[in-house]
């Protein structure tokens, strides 16, 4: 259930490729205002994303994901039912609020429930729902291919222009979301850090199916470990309020702690992260994201979701019809539908390398891989003397070649790596700020392409994005700690001391 908001990222995020100019045909918006209303929705998303840290804390990942539903809803059905540009911006929006909300909401949610083996696995599962999301919108924009300007007949009634059909499906995950979410479990983590223990333990059986969980079973999913006592009550003690916190299990501690004047403490944590100390008031705030001893794990958050963004894939997600169109693709809407079911494809590959290859390997060949096919395809077409024919077929293949290297690393890592590198005490302000970063960089292609495309050409804009792969493949290679199958504290101890000494 909680995937359903992944769906309904991808789903926004691509729903105007094939829909773009019937859109603007109907409702009279200029064509210098297309970007306009494409970067609207990721300006609510980057706002969404901003609060949606601290909304979680408050309520829990599986009440706010419930209630998420309703921006999600809201701004498909203004959507489908825009009689102006305004009100459509504003549908779009409202739906970028939400989007911007379930990019951190289900990536928390399955963090916080996933036993270590599997925890790559499970992340993954967010990008694979993804990009299901993008494939729906690219085959409900089907009818396009033969008809552009398609309508459909309502009960013999009404005759509505179709695109407003593909902005009503929007409304149909966000239901399903808001019902199944509501019957779902709550996090053990969330529950533990809330002082809710039995419902805690009750929520650990039925997502695990455990009698009587171990601190080490509980461990693969909070973090903690609670003991039992007779009659089967449930023993907890937090050493942040109240419960045992055993670092050396595969854990990991929810996105915020309460404001508590407890302690905290970890055992044998290098790096002088293992004394216990007091909160300094700044702990769970964005200003504690400036503390020196944070330094080296920030530049890798902020690096690696920012060059997700970098790598230009928003640019096929976005405008995909467009760049299949200019590169000379006689079908455009069938190349969108081929390159989404290739990019869901290869994400399910790395879901089953995420736990073998590791993280960083990954990533690093991901950048590697999409630099070369952008390269590639930018030299071919700006290359003078190749007929149009079979310059056409060079850039599909780049393009999909390029789209297998994505999803195979930069499309579902920084997702799953955010989370692991985040200590507690600052991964609510550290994820919704990320988060936002990703999103204001998707912004930026949003805006910049069209404009890239009319200065420097398609195959100029490519070989910009070619350069900046090159580049973040450097970083990654460089700077990145893997995290495959270790205890996060492990990892959260590695980067501290790296950055103290």
């Amino acid at each position: 259930m909680a995937l359903l908001g992944s769906l309904q990222f991808g789903f926004q995020i691509a729903i105007l490729n094939t829909s773009l100019d019937s859109v603007r045909e109907s409702l009279n918006i200029p064509s210098s205002h297309g970007a306009v209303v494409v970067s609207t929705l990721l300006v609510g998303a980057l706002f969404g994303s901003l609060g949606a840290g601290n909304l979680a804390d408050k309520l829990g990942p599986k009440k706010a994901t419930v209630f998420n539903a309703i921006p999600l809803a809201l701004g498909s059905i203004l959507c489908a039912t825009a009689p102006s540009e305004p009100l459509l911006l504003l549908g779009r929006l409202l739906a970028g609020i939400g989007t911007g909300a379930a990019s951190l909401f289900v990536p928390r949610y399955l963090n916080e429930i996933a036993p270590n083996p599997i925890r790559g696995l499970l992340g993954t599962l967010n990008q694979i729902l993804i990009n299901i999301g993008i494939v729906v919108a690219f085959a409900l924009g089907w009818p396009y291919e033969a008809n552009p300007s398609k309508t459909i007949n309502l009960f013999g009634l009404y005759t509505l222009p179709w695109w407003r059909c593909m902005f009503a499906v929007g409304v149909v995950p966000a239901i399903l979301q808001a019902i199944g979410m509501a019957l779902c479990p709550e996090t053990p983590v969330w529950l533990l850090w809330s002082g809710l223990h039995l419902q805690a333990t009750k929520s650990y059986r039925a997502l695990h199916g455990s009698s009587a969980p171990s601190g080490s079973e509980l461990g693969a999913v909070g973090d903690v470990t609670i003991e039992g006592g007779e009659d089967d009550e449930q023993k907890s003690s937090i050493r942040n309020r109240g419960v045992t916190f055993d670092v050396n299990d595969n854990v990991e501690a929810p996105l915020l702690a309460p404001n508590t004047a407890a302690t905290t403490s970890t055992r044998n944590a290098p790096g002088g992260i293992g004394a216990e100390e007091e909160p300094n008031g700044e702990e769970g705030s964005f200003t504690a994201l400036l503390n020196p001893k944070y330094r080296r794990i920030m530049i890798l958050a902020v690096g690696v979701v920012f060059q997700q963004q970098l790598s230009g894939i928003n640019t096929v997600i976005l405008y995909g019809s467009e760049v299949f169109r200019t590169a000379g693709i006689a079908s455009p809407i069938l190349a969108n539908l081929v390159m989404g079911g290739i990019n869901t494809t290869a994400t399910v590959v790395a879901a089953m390398l995420m736990d073998r290859t590791g993280r960083k390997l990954l990533l690093t060949l991901s950048f590697s891989g999409m630099a070369a096919a952008l390269g590639l395809l930018a030299a071919f077409l700006v290359m003078p003397g190749i007929s149009d024919h079979f310059a056409a077929l060079v850039a599909l293949g780049a393009i999909f070649i390029y789209t297998i290297f994505f999803a195979l690393g930069c499309g579902p890592v920084p997702w799953v790596y955010l989370p692991e590198i985040l200590p507690a005490e600052i991964k609510g302000p550290a994820q919704a700020l990320c988060t936002a970063i990703n999103w204001f960089g998707n912004f930026l292609v949003g805006v910049s392409f069209p404009g890239m495309m009319h200065v420097l050409g398609l195959g100029g804009s490519y070989a910009v994005y070619a350069a900046l792969c090159c580049g973040s493949a450097v970083f990654c290679g460089k700077y990145m700690v893997e995290t495959k199958q270790r205890s996060l504290a492990a990892v959260h101890a590695e980067l501290m001391r790296s950055t103290s000494q």
